[in-house]
């Protein structure tokens, strides 16, 4: 269950980053390869070199529906060029964006190698530009690269090495400058060997308080209730990340003692319209008992019955909950509010 929880959170994380359109940019940096192959990979290189834009394309396709120049090359490095010669490429040079297409290019052919690259160069922070094809932004290097790897669907790299990922990712001095990890708090496990590291971050970090929530210790039972309690006292400015914290903690220790201030928070949700309604059913969903139940049955009957217009959008979010943790209890209300075509 745990694993099958892991993939769809995986899952829902690659949707929320993987489209987009740029021509971005290309250079004559991928010479020196070895072979007529490789000699192949340099010619497309040059008949691709076009005026350059800054920054690094994670999407596949323009908006024409052709495929970027960027990706080509990829494509290109990872059939003609040895092994030896893309590492060096996603390594040594100057620019992040020809770093991360040549490392696109390692993780298409060989993952497992992809995998340890990453590892090694888990503190690169370099500031590289992005585009998801609306809107550019700026993020790090490793973080990218961390994105690309937990891409499952196009580059399958083993479960075993994005296990070693993680725990690279957690032990990193700059894990509070990736974020990526929001999503390796959720499904971290609760290994031993994690615990000290997980409170140290903690302190800087509150988000951490996720994955202590799985140890169930006595100790963070305060923790969390404060945590609640923030939320609720808060203006709904700040309400957001902390109550989005707590409810994820909850979601993996649901405990009576946060019943009161989960009934709080989650109502709190549904009449203010917050944007965290998927971790409101999820936590909710957690306590498996017949109050719960009965707040998702009237969130979900007060939206369509008021006609909201976020109705579509309390489905989707309650059938993604359920999807993570399908308790029997809920199935009726799956069968009950379908997702919309």
């Amino acid at each position: 269950m745990q694993s099958l929880i892991v993939l769809a959170m995986r899952k829902r994380f690659l949707q929320t980053i993987l489209s987009g359109v740029i021509l971005a940019l290309l250079s004559t940096a991928f010479l020196g390869c070895r072979n007529s192959g490789e000699k192949q990979a340099v010619s497309k290189e040059k008949k691709v070199l076009v005026i350059a834009k800054e920054a690094f394309q994670r999407s596949k396709t323009n908006m024409d529906g052709s495929i970027s120049s960027q990706w080509l090359l990829s494509d290109s490095l990872s059939e003609y060029a040895s092994i030896e010669h893309i590492e060096k490429l996603a390594t040594i040079n100057d620019d992040p964006i020809k770093r991360l297409i040549a490392f696109r290019a390692l993780l298409s052919k060989y993952p497992h190698e992809a995998v340890n690259l990453a590892i090694s160069h888990i503190e690169d922070t370099t500031i590289v530009s992005t585009t998801d094809g609306v809107c550019g932004e700026e993020d790090r290097v490793s973080n990218v690269r961390i994105c690309m790897l937990h891409d499952n669907e196009r580059y399958h790299v083993s479960e075993e090495d994005l296990v070693r990922l993680d725990s690279a990712m957690l032990f990193s001095a700059n894990i509070s400058k990736f974020g990526y990890s929001y999503w390796l708090y959720q499904y971290i496990p609760a290994k031993t060997e994690y615990e000290d590291r997980l409170r140290q971050i903690y302190e800087q970090d509150p988000w951490a308080l996720v994955t202590l929530a799985k140890y169930k210790r006595e100790k963070d039972k305060q923790k969390i209730i404060s945590l609640l309690s923030l939320a609720r006292d808060k203006e709904s400015i700040n309400i957001r990340d902390t109550l989005s914290a707590a409810l994820h903690a909850v979601a993996f220790w649901p405990d009576i003692a946060f019943k009161p201030l989960v009934q709080q928070g989650c109502q709190r949700i549904m009449n203010d319209r917050y944007g965290l309604f998927e971790v409101a059913f999820r936590a909710l969903i957690a306590y498996n008992e017949q109050w719960s139940y009965d707040m998702v049955e009237k969130a979900l009957a007060d939206a369509k019955q008021k006609k909201r217009d976020d109705f579509g959008y309390l489905v989707l979010n309650f059938h993604n909950a359920y999807e993570d943790n399908p308790r029997p209890l809920f199935k009726q209300l799956i069968e009950k509010y379908p997702l919309e075509k």
